[in-house]
């Protein structure tokens, strides 16, 4: 890198690998001139950025380095106005080119250090405050204005620089500031992103509340163990909408804290053991994103028991009532089956009775037709107990053979015994009215 001394402006810009068209549409656009970069430069893995290419342009001294999966562009003005004149210039020229080209909006970032034998004046650039901190190569002062998610400004005394001085500056101040415009984004996105979850949560808690509260209610003549099931159906789906946003906001705090541990690591190389020194407002922001993470996701963790311990109590009341209705259910039934028995009780007098009543119809017909088919003496001297016991075992076996024809609908066993002591009982009819015994 050239040797600068008095008052100059160095400006950084930061592009991923993978706009390297961009970049070098930039170079042209800025130099006139094209780089090619080798296979061996892009994918050689160093500690240190990588010079590609170095080209002058009047009073401009443009860089261009590569470093892990990015790009730094540098550009050195020496000038003999305020800062205010060289930044405006700046910002007409190679700003302006860097906008054009950058469409959409590639680069990470910009910095921009001012360097004089003095601390910078404050009229020459609109700012809220300086910052002071103590790097390894002498006093380093960052100057916050009301644009810093864009550009980073520091202002370096070279009368107070110690060891590599300004050069050392040049080389780790542009890799700290790119981990730091990473990280800057990395929270701005996570924050937003944090906020619109928990207002999710939040909605999603009232809407459990008014689950629980409504819970005894029967929408639309439903019953209340069909609203209720719904009521769990609606709640389950909460429940993994807030589970997938717990592993959002759980991964949200890995992606921070390893970052931050970049970041870090890129500031030890400026500041030395005395990070946490120098840099103790940029990490208390750091460190609070982080809190609100944690402490959204406990917020989610806490709304997910919420929802888990509502759809219990659901639950609950779903199997009260199914136990409820199941008793219901066994009362009916067994009134039911009470009816039915009182029913088949009824069934079976009326069968009795009515088996009697054929019984003696046929006894009485059977008897007569008998007594009417025999000779008139011969009858008379058959026993009177023998004809009544004879009739009344052709009615008795006559009433049991048509029950049994019409519950069986087929010839079984029984039917045939019965129809054989009704044939055998025919014979002993004719026989005894045959006179051949009395």
């Amino acid at each position: 890198m050239k040797k600068i001394n008095n008052k100059k402006l160095l400006y950084y810009t930061y592009f991923l690998l993978s706009d390297l068209k961009i970049v070098q549409n930039l170079w042209k656009q800025l130099t006139g001139q094209e780089f090619r970069v080798s296979a061996n430069k892009l994918t050689l893995l160093n500690s240190l950025p990588l010079l590609i290419d170095q080209v002058q342009v009047d009073n401009l001294d443009y860089s261009v380095f590569i470093y892990g999966n990015y790009l730094i562009l540098e550009m050195l003005r020496e000038t003999e106005e305020g800062f205010q004149t060289a930044i405006t210039e700046l910002e007409a020229t190679v700003i302006a080119t860097v906008t054009l080209i950058d469409d959409p909006k590639a680069r990470l970032g910009e910095t921009i250090i001012l360097v004089s034998d003095n601390w910078l004046d404050s009229t020459e650039i609109v700012h809220q405050e300086v910052i002071e901190t103590d790097s390894l190569f002498g006093p380093l002062h960052f100057v916050k204005t009301l644009n810093d998610e864009e550009r980073h400004y520091y202002s370096v005394n070279t009368t107070l620089q110690i060891g590599e001085g300004l050069t050392g500056l040049r080389r780790f101040l542009p890799l700290m500031d790119k981990k730091i415009f990473i990280h800057n984004a990395k929270m701005r996105y996570i924050r937003q992103r944090t906020s619109q979850i928990i207002n999710e949560a939040d909605a999603i808690e009232q809407t459990v509340s008014q689950i629980l509260l409504s819970s005894n209610a029967v929408r639309n003549n439903q019953p209340l163990t069909d609203v209720l099931e719904i009521e769990i159906e609606h709640l389950s789906k909460n429940y993994g909408i807030l589970a997938s946003y717990y592993r959002l906001l759980r991964e949200s705090q890995g992606i921070l804290d390893n970052s931050l541990i970049l970041v870090t690591r890129e500031a030890r190389r400026i500041y030395g053991g005395r990070v946490q020194v120098n840099l103790q407002d940029y990490l208390a922001v750091c460190k609070n994103t982080t809190r609100e993470v944690i402490q959204a996701s406990e917020r989610v963790n806490l709304i997910m028991g919420e929802i888990k311990a509502a759809i219990e109590v659901i639950r609950t009341q779903v199997d009260l009532l199914r136990s409820k209705e199941s008793v219901e259910l066994q009362h009916q039934f067994k009134k039911i089956m009470d009816q039915n028995t009182a029913l088949q009780e009824k069934s079976l007098s009326l069968q009795v009775a009515a088996g009697f009543v054929e019984f003696i119809v046929i006894a009485y017909y059977s008897f007569s037709f008998w007594k009417y088919q025999s000779d008139p003496v011969i009858f008379d001297r058959i026993p009177g107990p023998l004809t009544f016991l004879v009739a009344c075992a052709f009615a008795g076996v006559s009433v049991i053979c048509t029950h049994q024809l019409a519950h069986e609908r087929r010839f079984t066993k029984g039917l045939a015994l019965s129809t054989a002591v009704i044939i055998a009982l025919l014979a002993l009819m004719a026989v005894l009215s045959s006179g051949l015994l009395f």
